[in-house]
């Protein structure tokens, strides 16, 4: 009953969290391809520039509420559910609150850096969308914490599709389309995506505001590692862009994002596997220790290597036809960036997996160190290699970072937990053959 009990959860959460990165990557792949043939160039780019502002604050909100809540509502039968909820939403709204301020007064700051001037304007109208997004993600949170997964589908298909669907008006009537509209169009997905996630967590949700000092310092002595953590992470994946719209401009920017678009699309089995392992790790740590730990990473990351490695072969053999079909001949020196980034897009599952595994046996603090760490790598290479080789630098600067990294995490892996590069391709073969074997039985029965 047990066993039956556990095969469904990882069933039913895995079709969610799937079907929820599925979402994200076809409305996100929607609006690129509408928006790379209805803005200019420079435009595209100081929209990509303000997505990755967006993406660093959702990326932080996520390291400081989401792990430690999830963990504390799995592993602190002492405290009471609606005092921690509570306590993380007032937090939540405070974090959005004092964002929003900074974000405000840095405005002009940050598009002069960026040689952008269209950058002050959406960043204004994200002011009150960050608040928005505190309700939005807590509710996500609970949700998850509590083994759900369609609410958060749901949520993120509503608040990214009402982007797409604007966007998709826009193209199909040839309407204007300026810039500032789309930041008004994100702030309406946010709030549609809110009321959809409210919905949807009624069940599990008891509204509060709670300021217990002992819950804070609780929620906040764990989260602030693994803000550390994601903040270094966002880092590390966005320094390349950021440091393109320092040393080259805007239009720079666009090019080079078109190829981590495709890029990004090994991702999905990652992103959601790593959602519905957190929770699971955790739980198994507290029953096994960290021998559980071994198992987790070797068999999660073969088997997202089973999804993505003949998806980056095909990427590699047709790149330039991909570009073409995506973004058109305006963007073709995509091609070359595309390529390098396919590489390193087969070592992130090694990296991302390691961070689910030490986040979840509470090495919240070592995690952090080795992501600044990554991070640090990355800002020295890009610095010295996107002055010498422009956009195709940055992406090599990446690439030779992640070969760094995962070279030196797979010694500590193997010290700290026994895991073995050895094991984890045996399992990735035994799965493969699995696989094989039942695509085959289904072609002769």
């Amino acid at each position: 009953m047990a066993s039956e009990k556990k095969k469904n959860y990882w069933i039913d959460s895995g079709k969610f969290a799937l079907l929820e990165r599925l979402s994200v990557l076809v409305f996100g792949v929607g609006t690129f391809i509408l928006l790379v043939r209805t803005l200019s160039t420079e435009a595209y780019g100081s929209w990509m520039l303000f997505i990755s502002l967006a993406t660093l604050l959702e990326t932080a909100r996520n390291g400081f509420f989401k792990n430690p809540l999830i963990r504390f509502i799995n592993v602190n039968q002492d405290t009471d559910i609606k005092e921690l909820q509570g306590s993380s939403l007032l937090m939540n709204i405070l974090f959005s609150v004092s964002i929003a301020l900074i974000l405000a007064l840095a405005a002009e700051p940050i598009a002069m850096a960026w040689q952008s001037p269209s950058l002050i304007s959406l960043i204004y109208v994200f002011v009150p969308t960050c608040v928005i997004l505190a309700f939005y993600f807590h509710l996500d949170y609970i949700q998850r914490a509590n083994g759900q997964f369609f609410g958060p589908f749901l949520g993120y298909f509503v608040k990214n599709g009402s982007l797409f669907l604007a966007v998709a008006v826009h193209f199909l009537f040839k309407i204007e389309l300026p810039i500032i509209w789309l930041a008004y169009y994100y702030l309406l997905g946010a709030f549609l995506g809110t009321i959809t996630s409210f919905i949807c967590a009624r069940s599990t949700y008891s509204f509060s505001l709670s300021a217990k000092k002992a819950i804070w310092l609780q929620l906040f002595h764990y989260g602030k590692y693994t803000l550390g953590t994601n903040l270094s992470a966002v880092l590390l994946r966005n320094i390349d862009v950021w440091m393109i719209g320092w040393y080259l401009n805007p239009a720079s920017v666009a090019i080079y994002n078109v190829a981590i678009r495709v890029a990004n699309l090994f991702e999905v089995p990652s992103m959601a596997l790593a959602s519905i392992l957190f929770p699971e790790a955790v739980k198994r740590a507290e029953k096994e220790g960290t021998k559980a730990m071994k198992q987790l990473y070797e068999k999660s990351v073969a088997v997202i290597l089973i999804f993505t490695v003949p998806f980056v072969i095909g990427v590699l053999l047709f790149s330039e036809e991909i570009v073409m079909l995506l973004a058109g001949s305006a963007y073709s020196e995509s091609a070359i960036i595309l390529n390098i980034t396919m590489l390193y897009g087969l070592l992130v599952p090694f990296n991302k997996q390691m961070g689910v595994v030490l986040d979840a046996v509470g090495k919240a603090k070592s995690n952090m160190l080795f992501v600044m760490r990554n991070a640090l790598i990355n800002v020295i290479l890009n610095a010295i290699y996107i002055p010498i080789w422009g956009l195709k630098g940055a992406a090599l600067a990446t690439l030779s970072t992640m070969v760094i990294v995962l070279l030196i995490n797979q010694v500590y892996l193997q010290r700290n937990y026994s895991i073995s590069l050895k094991d984890l391709f045996m399992h990735y073969f035994g799965y493969h053959k699995k696989l094989i074997a039942k695509v085959q039985s289904k072609l002769l029965s």
